[in-house]
């Protein structure tokens, strides 16, 4: 007996006081539990009718006028409910406002009720962030520093206004300047996660004398604290926060902490290792329950993928079934489900079945040499803290059908992890792509899912019932030309949250049999309607939301009994059956993946032959020569360039247009003032007219400088393009075309301060490397997974292959506003010709661009020439990058304004403001 708890009296009494019959009280869930507004009925959702149309009470449109008025000024709308017509543009910006304005107001709120300032500040600053208006919420951070012993409130401010992974530098710098008092009274559980994020001894001690403060910490805290300190493992503090919680009681927690408290009282109740029976083969069926409650899995696709694994196992007729939770009963259940002409007689032997949560397999009753196929989705995160991959160490994984859909799970340790349980089977050939590129032996299965007829009967042997086409999770207006009647169906949530795993395979059994008995035809969204529904021979027509969707490339395009579906099931089925009967023979572990390389040594040769061919031949999508003839034919020249010593001086280049054109003389005051020696400017612009080209050169007479337009060109749609940037970005990719006569250039972003020389920057030694840069924290294959998203399957599968292909895993992205280019090493490269493709047919912006072409061959800068204000504290810097949307010129207060200011200053006194 391993007791993970001392409390055992203690998690009775929550446990009964959560099942007292209190509104609190979460839904049991089984195989025909309510959905989330529909119930599920053989698959079937049926939805209440739609109330009748009437006109709206022009009382309640009145009142929404005011509203509106309130929030964006009388001017916004019309006189009268009547002549003002529905506008979507008014009405997001008004929910933003309202939205933004409500934030704001919390501040004000809890100061006029006596509370202090740190607590109105970390309310305020809570609320914007949950309805992602991060640079409000980062502005009123910032104003703390100006009012006089707001220093604590700042930090406590940058701690929570925490965005993604990019920031912890500057939440973890702020959490050391805070005592383990301030953050337990406000932010315990973003001041945990921090920590566990950041992962070190330092760290995690740190955790610990938070969860320490019970006397400080509010009642929902506890239990949020309570269930990350189970995600990591660390039971006794968990039980000593649920004891409090059970010493205040649980009447005040709203319905999510009383479900959120439920959820992880399994784990910290008394548990044994399961003990399989003497001549058993223990096998690990993939469950889906993890502390998190709103990540724990209420789809029930995940359901039909342990189904399909189930169904694979039971073909072998000769096997007895045991386990834990009622596994073995239904192992035997499906064993009786399946076609006679699929079962496996030869083959006897004992199995002892038990669940291995995909998500959080840790804490798992586990035996020893515990076999498991690891397949489908993987996975999420424990509340966006860390991934609980590798799996429980007695698992030996059997990777069929897998599927990486998060690659923050892809740590060197769950490569290292991969390696030596590989090859690695997957679901999709981007995961394909994506393991090879981090040198993980891989092929291509399909999905399992596509296996799942194997224990429901023919299409030919089903009497249906009521013939119709279904819509799932598709709009209605989906079936419009569907020829007969057609009914809504919504999956969500049929499975339910929590559902004990044979509960929730018996749901996928059921929507599956209403789907054979019901159908005729199917439209989805749903990949796991789509794939067991053409598994089981119904004619399905697949849309998915994303087109580009990562988990598509291999899987769409299957039609019943077609030649792709019946090569990729066959192909699973065979490969399962050869590893399986081994296993259940009681094969040593040595024995079973020495059979696995031998069986899938030639798929791997196959994927990573295919993984090496050259990537087709793309067409420009534009003219580039004629581009930079006609900028350079255009360009004017001013200053004195004759006097240039090409020897000593240092070519700097940027880009912008009209609308930084207030912008530029700022950062050309901090450039200038900072150099050691000369300068030469080479600006592309569009829509900066002659007078003002004349109006900044008089400013800085010392600095020649041309001006080469690019109004003239036009790249097409670029989808990566972030709101706050434009085209004019995408001119500097013509650099070593444009500039055909220099080696060596500086390019600068205009959203920066240079605080260095930028003489010094531009003698860099390159190594022969193309570019110098500095790098972000994501890995290469995180910009392509969500480029591929905005583009059609076959665009989206061929970037990230090309990218996987061309990028190895390990490199990290990079940030292009400070540069350092040998343009005569872009040309040998054939830059513009090779890569300037990729903007027209994938959509990538400049950046993108010229990541995919550098990747690891690239110097690194020193940080300090490219400071990122809003992601760390800057400390010695010499160029401070304004990166995000908070700029420093803009209304809210930004990370080191002051920096910019001073030399906004300083341009204002040289030369007044841009000409109109």
């Amino acid at each position: 007996m391993q007791p993970r708890s001392r409390t055992g009296a203690v998690l009775s009494r929550v446990r009964s006081r959560l099942a007292s019959g209190t509104p609190n009280q979460p839904t049991s869930a089984g195989p025909t539990s309510p959905g989330t507004a529909q119930t599920a009925d053989r698959g079937r959702a049926t939805t209440p009718p739609a109330a009748p149309k009437s006109k709206p009470d022009l009382r309640f449109v009145r009142a929404f006028l005011r509203v509106g008025r309130a929030v964006l000024g009388g001017d916004a709308f019309s006189a009268s409910p009547e002549q003002t017509p529905y506008d979507p543009e008014i009405a997001k910006v008004a929910i933003a406002t309202a939205r933004q304005q409500r934030g704001q107001s919390i501040l004000a709120d809890v100061l006029s009720r006596g509370g202090r300032l740190e607590a109105a500040l970390v309310a305020s600053v809570r609320d914007l962030t949950n309805v992602g208006d991060w640079t409000t919420a980062r502005a009123l951070v910032e104003a703390m520093r100006n009012i006089e012993g707001g220093e604590r409130a700042h930090r406590l401010g940058q701690a929570l206004s925490v965005r993604n992974r990019e920031y912890d530098p500057l939440a973890w710098a702020a959490l050391s300047a805070l005592s383990d008092t301030d953050i337990a009274a406000h932010i315990p559980v973003e001041g945990v996660g921090i920590c566990v994020r950041r992962g070190d001894d330092a760290a995690l001690e740190r955790a610990r004398a938070i969860a320490a403060q019970l006397g400080l910490l509010s009642d929902p805290a506890l239990v949020e604290l309570a269930a990350r300190f189970v995600a990591i493992a660390e039971l006794p503090i968990a039980a000593r926060l649920v004891e409090e919680v059970d010493r205040r009681g649980t009447e005040y927690l709203d319905d999510d902490h009383v479900r959120q408290l439920e959820a992880i009282l399994p784990w910290l109740e008394p548990t044994t290792e399961a003990v399989p029976p003497t001549g058993a083969v223990p096998i690990g069926i993939i469950g889906y329950h993890q502390p998190d409650r709103q990540r724990a899995s209420s789809d029930v696709g995940d359901y039909v993928q342990t189904l399909a694994m189930l169904g694979n196992l039971c073909r072998f007729s000769g096997v007895r079934f045991d386990g834990v939770d009622g596994l073995g009963e239904l192992a035997t259940e499906i064993q009786n489900r399946v076609r006679p002409e699929l079962r496996l007689p030869e083959q006897s032997g004992h199995a002892y079945l038990m669940p291995v949560n995909r998500d959080f397999s840790r804490l798992d009753p586990i035996p020893e040499r515990t076999w498991t196929i690891a397949s489908g989705w993987h996975m999420h995160s424990l509340f966006e803290m860390r991934f609980d991959f590798p799996y429980h160490p007695n698992v030996r994984p059997l990777f069929i059908s897998f599927h990486v859909n998060n690659i923050g799970m892809l740590t060197p340790d769950a490569l290292d992890y991969l390696r030596t349980y590989g090859p690695v089977g997957c679901r999709d050939w981007t995961t394909v792509d994506l393991l090879l590129s981090a040198g993980v032996d891989a092929f291509f299965t399909g999905c399992l899912t596509t296996t799942i007829d194997g224990v429901f009967p023919a299409t030919s042997e089903v009497e249906p019932e009521d013939q119709v086409v279904a819509l799932i999770d598709v709009p209605p207006a989906a079936g419009a030309n569907a020829g007969r009647r057609t009914e809504v169906v919504s999956h969500g949530d049929i499975a339910g949250r929590y559902a004990r795993l044979v509960d929730g395979v018996h749901a996928a059994i059921e929507l599956l049999d209403g789907y054979q008995h019901r159908y005729s035809h199917i439209i989805t969204s749903r990949l796991h309607s789509y794939l067991p529904a053409t598994s089981l021979g119904i004619d399905v027509t697949f849309t998915p939301k994303t087109p580009g969707d990562v988990r598509l490339d291999g899987l769409d395009g299957m039609q019943p009994d077609g030649p792709r579906l019946n090569a990729m099931r066959d192909g699973i089925r065979e490969l399962v059956a050869e590893v399986l009967r081994l296993v259940l023979s009681g094969a040593g572990e040595d024995e079973v993946y020495a059979r696995w390389h031998e069986l899938t040594r030639r798929r791997v040769e196959e994927a990573k032959a295919r993984f090496a061919e050259p990537p087709p031949e793309l067409p420009l999508g534009f003219d580039p020569e004629a581009a930079v003839t006609t900028a350079r034919r255009e360009s004017r020249a001013y200053g004195d360039h004759d006097r240039v010593d090409p020897t000593t001086v240092t070519d700097v280049a940027v880009s912008l247009d009209q609308n930084l054109k207030a912008q530029l003389p700022v950062m050309l005051e901090s450039l200038v003032d900072n150099a050691t020696g000369p300068l030469r400017l080479w600006i592309t612009c569009r829509g900066l007219d002659e007078t003002y080209q004349q109006w900044i050169s008089d400013a800085f007479p010392d600095v020649p400088m041309t001006f080469l337009p690019f109004d003239h060109v036009d790249y097409g749609e670029i989808g990566r393009m972030l709101s706050y940037i434009t085209p004019s970005t995408m001119d500097r990719l013509l650099f070593p075309s444009l500039l055909h006569d220099l080696d060596r250039l500086v390019y600068l972003d205009i959203d920066i301060v240079v605080l260095g020389d930028v003489c010094v920057l531009a003698r860099l030694d390159l190594a022969d490397n193309p570019l110098a840069a500095r790098s972000s924290i994501s890995p290469a294959a995180h910009p392509w997974r969500f480029a591929g998203n905005q583009l059609s399957r076959e665009a989206a599968r061929e970037l990230r292959h090309r990218m996987a292909a061309r990028l190895p895993f390990e490199v990290r992205t990079m940030n292009a506003g400070i540069l350092v280019l040998d343009l005569n090493r872009m040309r040998r490269d054939r830059f513009t010709e090779a890569c300037l493709p990729w903007v027209s047919r994938y959509g990538l912006h400049d950046q993108d661009v010229l990541f995919a072409y550098a990747g690891s061959n690239r110097t690194e800068l020193d940080p300090r020439w490219n400071r990122w204000p809003p992601r760390e504290d800057i400390g010695e810097a010499w160029i401070v990058h304004y990166l995000t949307s908070m700029k420093p010129w803009a209304t809210y207060l930004a990370p080191a304004r002051e920096h910019w200011q001073t030399y906004e200053d300083a341009s204002r006194r040289r030369i007044g403001d841009p000409p109109d």
